[in-house]
C-alpha cells in the first residue's frame, strides 16, 4: 500500500509541477484521478460505506455483517481505491 500511495503522490506532484509551469489550475491535474475514483467508489457507495464504518457509532445487524466483510477485505479495497486513481494521475506525466 505504501508503494501505491507513494506512486500516486509522486505522479500527482509531477502533474502539479507541470501545471504550475504552464499556468494551469490544480483542479485540472486532479480531475481525471478524482473522476475515476468517484465513478468506481462514490457512485457505488463504497466510499460512503468506508466513512460510515470509520465512525464509532453503533451499526445495525445488516451493517455489522457488511462491516465484517469490509474489514476482511480492507487492504484490497484500499489498494483498489488508490490504484483506480493511478491511471488518471499517470496520464499527467507526459
Amino acid at each position: 500500500m505504501d508503494r501505491l500511495r507513494n506512486l500516486l503522490a509522486a505522479d500527482l506532484a509531477h502533474g502539479l509541477a507541470l501545471a504550475a509551469e504552464q499556468g494551469a489550475e490544480a483542479g485540472q491535474v486532479t480531475a481525471v484521478a478524482n473522476f475515476l475514483y468517484g465513478l468506481v467508489f462514490e457512485a457505488t457507495g463504497i466510499h460512503d460505506m468506508g466513512l460510515r464504518f470509520a465512525e464509532p457509532s453503533a451499526l445495525s445487524i445488516p451493517d455489522t455483517v457488511v462491516w465484517r466483510s469490509y474489514l476482511a477485505h480492507r487492504e484490497a479495497i484500499e489498494a483498489a481505491m488508490v490504484g483506480t486513481q493511478l491511471p488518471g494521475a499517470y496520464g499527467l506525466r507526459s
